[in-house]
C-alpha cells in the first residue's frame, strides 16, 4: 500500500488535479449550467437532426440520410458501430467531463502524461502541460466547434511518447502507451491531424533506421517497428466500419476527382480537391510571427474595439460618445489583415514558449532536438500554403492522400505540440546545464528574439502598411470598407477618415502585442539568469514561476478568442436553431419526402434548415462530387428544371417588406417519382451536364451509354394511365408502387449512389438494377402491370466491416491484457 501512495504517485494525481482546476476556471460558465455556442456543432445538430428523429423512434440508427444535399451516406455526419469496442471505451473517456472542459483537459492532461512518460520532472510536465493545452490555436479551434480536431491534437501528445518510448527499448511500456493512444487518436476522427502526425513521425522512424544502423542496433529498430504496425493492424482492424466505409466514400465527394472534363477549376492528375479551394486558407509567411506576437496581424477578423481605439474617436467626433461605444463594441471590425480571406484568431505558441525553444537549441546535446526543430520549420512552411507555390503544389500533387485536405492553417496544431515539446525538454535540460554555459545561451537567445521585438515595437509602422500583402486585395479590402461607410453615413470624407483610424488601430494592436511579448521574454529571461548567476534561487522555485508566467501570457491571450461571452444558457442555446413562422407553415405538409432551399442563409454553407427539412443544400466537406457539380453549373443558374427534379417544393426567401424569411411554394416540382417518355442517351459526363441546360427532365431523362447498356437499348412509351407513387418513407428505405399498360421509366428523385454497394432495388422483392439519369438522380425500368417497388440502403462495406471490427476488438482486450500482465511481472522481477 505504501508503495500505491507513494510520493511521487501523490504529486502527479495533485498535477493533474491541479489542471483540472484550471481548465474548470478557464470555463467557469459550465458551471452556471451554460454551454458553448460552436458554430460548427450548431450545424452539425442541424445536419443529424433527421438522423437523431429516426434513432429515437427506432432504436438504431440509419445508414442514409436526406437532410442535406439531396441525400448522403449517415454515417458522413453521424453513425453506429457496434461492434468497434475500442471507439466505445474511447468515447466514454473523451467525454467523462462536460464540455468544453473535456477538451481542454485532455488538451493539458494528456500532454503532461506524454511528458512523465519521456521522463521530464512533473514541474517541466506542468509547465509544458498549460503551454499547450492554453496555445490560442487549439482555443481558437474549440470556439469555431472543431471538437474532433482538438481530441485529436490531445491524443497525439502521448501517441508520440509511446512511439518514441518503444524506439528507446522500453517495449511493454511503449506498447501500452501507444495501444492505448493510438485507440484515442483514431477514434477522434480527425484524419487530418493524424495524417500530419504520421508525416512527423514516419521521419522520425527513417531517422531512427539510420541511428539504429550507425549504433548497431537495427535489431531494437525492427522490433519496435512490428510493434507499431501490430498495434496499428490491430487498432484499425478494430474500427474497420467506419474507415472502410468512409474510404469507399471518398473517392465520390469532392475529395475525388470530376468526371467533367471540361472544369475550369481541374483537379490534380492524381484527384483530390482543387488546389484553390485546399489552400484557400493559407498562413502568410510573415503571419508566422504570430507564434511569437499575437496580434501580429491583427488578431481575428470581427474584433470589437475599446474607447481608446482610433475608431472610437473617428465616430465620437462625428456622433457622439454613445454612438461611438455602441459601435466600435460590436465584434465587426476587421482588425485583421493578414493572406488568410478571415479567421478567428492566430496560432500564438507564447513568448515564453518561443524563448524557450531557442534556449533548447543551445542546452540540449541529443540530435533529436534537430528532428523536433525541422517539424516545426517544416510544418510551418507547409501553413504558407499557396504563399510558397514551389513546395507546397509538390506536396499537393505528389503526397499520398495530401490533396483530400484543406485549410493547412490546421497543421499548427501539430507545430504547437512540437515547439511546446522542444521547450519543455530545453527546461528540462536546463537542470543539466552549466551555469556559466547557461549565462552565455540566454545573452544569444534573449537578446535575438528580444532585439527582434524592440525592432518590431518601435519600427512597426515604418516596416509594415497594415494592410493585405497582396496591392489587389488591399485595395479591394479599401473600397469594400469605404463603400460601405459611405452608404451608412452619405459622407465619403468621413468613411476615408474611419479606414485611416483603423489602419491605426491595426497599428496599435501590432506595436502593443509586440511590447507585450518583449515583456514577457525579458522576465522569464530574467527568472533564468537569476538562477544562473547566483546559488540561492533553486531551479525548481524558477520553473514555477515560469508556469505562472506561461499561464498568464497565454490565459491572457486565449481569452481574447474563446471567453465567457461564448458560453450561453442551455435553454437560449436550443433556440440558436428555432424555427421560423416560414418553417412552420413549411412544417405542416404531411408530404414525407419533398425537399427545401432556403435562400436566407448561405445555402450551401449552412445546416441549420436541416434541422427541420430536407434541404437543397447543407454544410458538409464530404458532399458527392457529382452533386457540387450540379451545384456549380445548375443550381447555381438558377436552373428551374434541375430544381424541379429535385423536388424543391419550397423556397425560403427574405420577405420584401420586413426581411424576415416568408414561403414561396414551388407548384412545378416534380414530386417523389414520375415515368418519362423519352430517353436522351449521351456519351460522358460533359454531355450529360450540358443536356440539362436545356432538358426538361419531367419528359426526358438524360442517361450516358455505359447505363443505358444496362437497360438493354429499353425506349419506354408514354402511358398516360399510368402512375406510380411513393407509400413508405424512412431515410434509408423507400417504397413505392406502380401500376402501368406497358414497361415504363421511372426517375427517382432521389440521390443516386454507388449501385450494388449501397442503394439495392427491388421490384416485387426481387432483386432489380438501377441506373444513374439526370446526371445525379436514380432511374430503373419499370415493368408493365402493378408493382411494389423498394429501395433499401444496406452497404455490404458496413456489415463486412462490422465483423472485421469484432475480432479486432477481441484482438485489442488480448493485446492490453497481455501488455499489462508483461510490464507487471517486469516492475516485479526489478523489485527483486
Amino acid at each position: 500500500m505504501k508503495k500505491i501512495f507513494s510520493g511521487k504517485l501523490l504529486l502527479h494525481v495533485f498535477s493533474i488535479l491541479g489542471l483540472l482546476i484550471l481548465t474548470t476556471i478557464y470555463c467557469k460558465p459550465v458551471l452556471d449550467n451554460k454551454k458553448l455556442a460552436q458554430h460548427d456543432l450548431i450545424q452539425a445538430t442541424g445536419a443529424a437532426q433527421e438522423i437523431e428523429i429516426y434513432h429515437q423512434k427506432h432504436g438504431s440508427y440509419p445508414l442514409w440520410t436526406n437532410s442535406m444535399f439531396g441525400g448522403m451516406p449517415a454515417y458522413t455526419i453521424k453513425g453506429e458501430y457496434p461492434n468497434a469496442w475500442t471507439s466505445r471505451v474511447a468515447g466514454y473517456i473523451s467525454y467523462i467531463l462536460p464540455d468544453p472542459i473535456n477538451y481542454i483537459f485532455m488538451l493539458l492532461g494528456c500532454f503532461y502524461i506524454a511528458m512523465i512518460v519521456m521522463g521530464f520532472n512533473p514541474i517541466v510536465s506542468f509547465l509544458g502541460a498549460v503551454a499547450f493545452g492554453f496555445s490560442s490555436y487549439s482555443l481558437v479551434s474549440l470556439e469555431a466547434g472543431h471538437a474532433s480536431k482538438v481530441l485529436a491534437v490531445a491524443y497525439a501528445a502521448p501517441l508520440t511518447a509511446g512511439i518514441l518510448t518503444l524506439y528507446r527499448g522500453e517495449y511493454f511500456k511503449g506498447a501500452l502507451i501507444t495501444a492505448l493512444f493510438m485507440m484515442l487518436e483514431l477514434y477522434s476522427n480527425h484524419i487530418q491531424i493524424t495524417y500530419y502526425l504520421a508525416i512527423a513521425l514516419i521521419i522520425y522512424s527513417v531517422i531512427e533506421f539510420v541511428r539504429s544502423i550507425l549504433a548497431k542496433k537495427i535489431k531494437q529498430f525492427f522490433i519496435a517497428s512490428s510493434i507499431i504496425i501490430g498495434i496499428s493492424i490491430v487498432i484499425l482492424g478494430s474500427m474497420a466500419t467506419r474507415f472502410w466505409v468512409m474510404y469507399e466514400y471518398q473517392k465520390y465527394t469532392i475529395r475525388g476527382p470530376s468526371e467533367l472534363t471540361s472544369k475550369t477549376d481541374k483537379p490534380t492528375s492524381t484527384g483530390g480537391l482543387d488546389r484553390d479551394y485546399a489552400f484557400n486558407w493559407s498562413y502568410g509567411v510573415a503571419e508566422t510571427f504570430t507564434y511569437l506576437i499575437p496580434d501580429f496581424n491583427g488578431g481575428k477578423s470581427g474584433a470589437s474595439l475599446n474607447n481608446k481605439s482610433a475608431v472610437y474617436e473617428t465616430i465620437k467626433e462625428a456622433y457622439g460618445k454613445q454612438n461611438a461605444k455602441q459601435f466600435a463594441e460590436a465584434e465587426q471590425w476587421p482588425i485583421y489583415w493578414g493572406d488568410q480571406p478571415g479567421t478567428s484568431g492566430p496560432a500564438y505558441m507564447g513568448a515564453v514558449i518561443c524563448l524557450l525553444v531557442v534556449l533548447a537549441l543551445f542546452v540540449i546535446k541529443d540530435a533529436t532536438k534537430w528532428w523536433m526543430f525541422g517539424i516545426i520549420v517544416f510544418f510551418s512552411m507547409l501553413s504558407w500554403g499557396k504563399n510558397f507555390e514551389a513546395l507546397n503544389y509538390a506536396v499537393f500533387d505528389h503526397f499520398p492522400i495530401y490533396n483530400k485536405f484543406r485549410a493547412v492553417t490546421m497543421i499548427h496544431a501539430v507545430v504547437a505540440l512540437f515547439m511546446v515539446w522542444l521547450a519543455v525538454w530545453g527546461a528540462d535540460e536546463l537542470l543539466k546545464t552549466d551555469k556559466v554555459q547557461l549565462i552565455k545561451y540566454l545573452k544569444i537567445s534573449v537578446g535575438s528574439l528580444g532585439g527582434l521585438l524592440v525592432i518590431f515595437w518601435l519600427f512597426g509602422s515604418s516596416l509594415f502598411t497594415f494592410e493585405k500583402s497582396d496591392e489587389v486585395e488591399a485595395e479591394a479590402s479599401k473600397k469594400s470598407f469605404v463603400e460601405s461607410w459611405t452608404e451608412a453615413s452619405k459622407n465619403p470624407e468621413f468613411a476615408n477618415s474611419m479606414y485611416e483610424a483603423l489602419l491605426q488601430d491595426r497599428m496599435h494592436a501590432f506595436s502593443s502585442d509586440s511590447l507585450r511579448s518583449l515583456l514577457f521574454v525579458l522576465l522569464a529571461g530574467g527568472l533564468l539568469y537569476a538562477y544562473a548567476a547566483t546559488d540561492y534561487i533553486k531551479i525548481q522555485y524558477v520553473l514555477i514561476l515560469l508556469v505562472a508566467l506561461v499561464v498568464f501570457d497565454e490565459w491572457q491571450v486565449g481569452k481574447r478568442y474563446l471567453n465567457d461571452a461564448d458560453f450561453k444558457k442551455k435553454k437560449s442555446l436550443k433556440n440558436t436553431i428555432s424555427s421560423t413562422l416560414a418553417d412552420d407553415e413549411i412544417l405542416r405538409d404531411p408530404d414525407p419526402d419533398y425537399r427545401v432551399m432556403n435562400l436566407t442563409v448561405s445555402t450551401f454553407n449552412d445546416a441549420s434548415t436541416s434541422f427541420f427539412h430536407k434541404s437543397i443544400g447543407g454544410y458538409s466537406a464530404a458532399k458527392l462530387r457529382r452533386y457540387q457539380d450540379l451545384i456549380d453549373h445548375q443550381i447555381s443558374k438558377n436552373n428551374m428544371n434541375v430544381l424541379n427534379m429535385l423536388n424543391t417544393k419550397y423556397f425560403i426567401v427574405q420577405n420584401p417588406s420586413n426581411g424576415s424569411p416568408m414561403v414561396q411554394v414551388n407548384r412545378e416540382a416534380y414530386g417523389h417519382v414520375w415515368f418519362v417518355s423519352d430517353l436522351k442517351v449521351v456519351k460522358n459526363a460533359d454531355e450529360e451536364m450540358a443536356s440539362l441546360d436545356s432538358l426538361n427532365p419531367k419528359k426526358t431523362a438524360v442517361i450516358s451509354e455505359s447505363y443505358d447498356a444496362k437497360l438493354g437499348g429499353f425506349k419506354p412509351v408514354f402511358d398516360s394511365t399510368a402512375s406510380i407513387q411513393l407509400t413508405s418513407y424512412t431515410p434509408d428505405h423507400l417504397v413505392y408502387e406502380s401500376n402501368g399498360l406497358s414497361d415504363q421509366m421511372a426517375v427517382f428523385s432521389e440521390i443516386y449512389y454507388n449501385s450494388g454497394l449501397g442503394w439495392n432495388a427491388s421490384i416485387d422483392g426481387k432483386p432489380a438494377d438501377h441506373v444513374r439519369v439526370d446526371y445525379i438522380l436514380r432511374g430503373m425500368k419499370v415493368p408493365a402491370g402493378k408493382h411494389k417497388i423498394e429501395f433499401i440502403f444496406k452497404p455490404e462495406t458496413y456489415f463486412k466491416g462490422e465483423k472485421i471490427s469484432l475480432i479486432f476488438s477481441i484482438l485489442f482486450v488480448v493485446l492490453i491484457g497481455a501488455t499489462g500482465f508483461m510490464m507487471y511481472r517486469e516492475s516485479l522481477n526489478k523489485a527483486e
